[in-house]
């Protein structure tokens, strides 16, 4: 995934609390880390979602 698309799938997860051109301040090993946060949060609630049944 290429940094501009991180940056689009970060700020759909987290709406007004960031701005785009917050995030394109920030270097690359920020945007990584934040997107790597945030897309495990989507796998842990499949995960759970799939195990409460």
């Amino acid at each position: 995934m290429t940094q501009q698309e991180k940056i689009e799938f970060i700020l759909k997860r987290l709406g007004d609390r960031l701005t785009r051109a917050y995030l394109e301040t920030k270097p690359e090993q920020f945007i990584n880390h934040l997107y790597e946060v945030e897309s495990q949060k989507d796998d842990r609630l499949l995960e759970d979602m799939m195990f409460s049944f």
